[in-house]
């Protein structure tokens, strides 16, 4: 946990640090709300209450009619599962499940807007998540899963410009599982994700 932390801390500095250093870059804080989405789901295993939270810090670089942002985020998923445990007398059983990830993304996007100053820029890119901590019915699990697993997001940002300040954008990111979090390999299960996110750049 403290090496996955240093680590964020370390990517946020270069990103900040970057940004003084070239001026078509700005950084600023990034906070992101939606739905988890479980896949695959072993058996009979139904998901319901399923929300995703995350709050960090991004950097954005654009030049004409590009975009390239990258982030450092904390997010935390939440669902919970419930099964039939006896076809008879129909007893369902449920129970919650969280698990906390560090998401890196880079996302290249190309900006669409007929309008100066005003952002409509649509792309994807490749995002690394890593595993901070996992539970199930109040017991730790992340013994089971792996500490990674890759995403494909796709990204619509929505925004404007104000030269010389700041940049404010709303964007819509629906994220694509890649690999597996789970060890074992019968283990299907998978959790893509659509989140709104709200950021100011500087």
């Amino acid at each position: 946990m403290k090496k996955i932390s240093l680590l964020a801390l370390l990517f946020l500095m270069f990103l900040m640090s970057a940004a003084y250093a070239i001026p078509f870059i700005k950084v600023g804080p990034k906070v992101g709300y939606g739905k988890l989405l479980p896949l695959d789901l072993p058996g009979s295993i139904k998901s319901s209450d399923e929300t995703v939270t995350a709050i960090g810090a991004g950097a954005m670089f654009s030049l004409l009619m590009v975009q390239l942002e990258a982030n450092v985020l904390y997010a935390s998923s939440d669902f919970s599962t419930s099964s039939v445990i006896s076809s008879l007398t129909a007893t369902e059983v449920k129970f919650k499940n969280n698990f906390s990830t560090i998401n890196v993304p880079v996302i290249a996007r190309f900006n669409f807007s007929p309008i100066p100053l005003l952002n409509l820029a649509l792309g994807a890119g490749y995002e690394q998540r890593v595993l901070v901590s996992a539970e199930s019915a109040s017991k730790d699990v992340s013994s089971s899963m792996n500490n990674t697993a890759s995403y494909l997001p796709i990204s619509l940002n929505i925004g404007g410009d104000i030269p010389m300040l700041f940049n404010v954008s709303l964007e819509l990111r629906y994220s694509h599982q890649l690999t597996s979090w789970y060890k074992d390999s019968a283990n299907k299960t998978t959790y893509d994700d659509f989140m709104a996110f709200a950021s100011i750049y500087f």
